[in-house]
């Protein structure tokens, strides 16, 4: 038998025996368990309740994930470091997201390397078409790689967009209600359950709502507040309210002189995107003049040249 014999059966082997090594250990490796504590947890048990493809795969979800989780242990301590911080850093998209998808950081962890996979072969099979050769596979597993988390900080972006935009209204609406007689959090309740279901401004007091009620104090819960959306008009808000109650000034005055500075910043800021729209259309209208003169001034120079 010829060396050359003897490689092409001892490779497959080799290559088989490594494959099952490789799922035998992966066997003994327990499924991550599945959150059911805070928000991320209600959001879960909506999603099962609700969706029975997730309810389908949640268990190959919790045992690939238990799988990445084994994967980084045997990484060394800096790749370990590094996955920890990235972790942290969806976490945080994740919490000013409201759990939109209803998965852990490691979970989307894990599904994002699975999606990056799936697009690596999309890439790969239109590239055979295109001839781009392993261009597209690297193409679309990077958009695989990221698409789930972009999707989450799109989601958060907007949130914060929203809660800004319904800020003012909500600060007023406190102020009367605490103008009114009524105690701070009964007005944070008040604001939470009368918007519309889904509003961002009724879920993140609710939120804040939720934290008053475990026993934190109102700076503890309005700094969670602050520190999970990260815009402007929550921050003055929020230092405003730790202002007046380390001072002891009346909160109902705080309410009101941060309720008129929201507006005056959300009436700075459309005056600021209606003047960078105006130089925005600078360019597309001098391009419809361009097709408007060459329309205009195309059947005479043709036929001049005629």
């Amino acid at each position: 038998m010829t060396p050359t014999a003897i490689l092409h059966v001892a490779v497959p082997l080799a290559v088989a025996a490594a494959v099952a090594l490789v799922a035998a250990v992966m066997a003994l490796v327990p499924p991550s368990g599945r959150p059911a504590l805070g928000e991320l947890g209600e959001r879960r048990r909506h999603l099962l309740a609700s969706s029975e493809i997730f309810r389908a795969s949640e268990p190959a979800l919790l045992l690939h994930t238990a799988w990445c989780l084994a994967v980084v242990d045997l990484c060394p301590s800096s790749c370990r470091g590094a996955f920890d911080r990235l972790s942290e850093a969806i976490e945080e998209d994740l919490s000013r997201s409201a759990q939109c998808l209803g998965l852990s950081a490691h979970e989307l962890i894990s599904l994002s390397c699975l999606t990056s996979v799936v697009g690596a072969g999309m890439g790969g099979f239109l590239g055979v078409f295109f001839e781009s050769g392993p261009v597209g596979s690297l193409l679309g597993a990077v958009i695989g790689a990221v698409y789930l988390r972009s999707h989450v900080r799109g989601v958060a972006d907007r949130r914060a967009r929203s809660l800004t935009l319904g800020l003012p209204a909500a600060i007023d609406l406190l102020a009367m209600c605490v103008e009114a007689g009524l105690d701070f959090p009964g007005a944070i309740r008040l604001v939470a359950t009368g918007a519309q279901e889904g509003n961002v401004i009724a879920q993140e007091f609710g939120r804040v709502l939720g934290a008053l009620d475990l026993g934190q104090t109102r700076k503890a819960a309005f700094s969670v507040l602050s520190a999970r959306m990260q815009t402007p008009d929550v921050t003055e808000f929020v230092r405003a309210l730790t202002q007046a109650e380390d001072k002891g000034s009346p909160i109902a005055l705080a309410l009101k002189n941060q309720a008129g500075m929201s507006r005056m910043r959300r009436s700075t800021r459309a005056e600021e995107a209606a003047a960078r729209a105006g130089v925005l259309m600078m360019l597309p209208m001098i391009l419809l003049l361009g097709c408007v003169l060459l329309l205009l001034m195309g059947p005479m120079l043709c036929g001049g040249m005629m």
